[in-house]
């Protein structure tokens, strides 16, 4: 196993965001940085549930390898360090996830643009994982954000592999499912057909979007 660098860096916690439940689960905050900027910590080092530090270690590690094939992708948000061993520092996205209440469908051109970034992550070796509504951030401005690479995978995009075929197709059966749940309509007959043939494969996986 690679070991992961840890870069020191200062920074105030602000406050809990989310509670680990369990040793898959890291603990978040919202925390702010020497100069003001708002940022997110995501850290499994908090509690000690068994056999959460080993499990946290290559959580964290394969979540940062995806983030650092990532940098500069529209649509993730930007890694900015490791302070520990067991913890991910990423630029704070301020919005509310896909799976809490609307107030109004987001529009075509928003799915448009996940489309856009998993193309981009694909092409740069990088699977999800979990394309799902809780991880799908719109933001206050609109903008939509593919979150938590807790289960992405990494492969050689030149040489990519059966497995990492099959999980490009199971993230491209999310987008599909998720527009199909808020925006019926967008589907048209190509990917409503491009849906059918996925579900056999999402059902074998286990793939549930909402």
């Amino acid at each position: 196993m690679i070991a992961l660098a840890v870069e020191p860096v200062q920074f105030e916690v602000v406050r809990k965001l989310h509670h680990g439940n369990h040793r898959l689960q890291a603990d978040c905050f919202l925390v702010r940085l020497p100069d003001g900027t708002p940022a997110f910590w995501k850290d499994f080092g908090q509690r000690s549930f068994p056999g959460r530090r080993a499990t946290g270690r290559w959580i964290i590690g394969r979540e940062r390898r995806a983030y650092e094939r990532l940098q500069g992708v529209d649509g993730i948000a930007r890694l900015i360090g490791a302070p520990t061993e067991l913890s991910l520092l990423l630029e704070y996205l301020e919005g509310t996830n896909l799976n809490a209440p609307q107030d109004d469908a987001p529009p075509a051109a928003f799915f448009d643009r996940i489309e856009a970034t998993l193309r981009e992550m694909h092409a740069r070796g990088v699977s999800h994982g979990e394309v799902r509504l809780e991880n799908v951030l719109r933001t206050t401005g609109g903008e939509p954000y593919l979150i938590d690479l807790a289960t992405a995978t990494t492969a050689d995009p030149a040489r990519p592999g059966r497995l990492f075929r099959l999980q490009r197709q199971l993230d491209r059966y999310g987008l599909l499912k998720m527009k199909q749940h808020l925006l019926p309509e967008g589907l048209d007959p190509e990917e409503q057909e491009e849906e059918r043939r996925l579900r056999p494969l999402a059902s074998i996986f286990r793939h549930n979007v909402v």
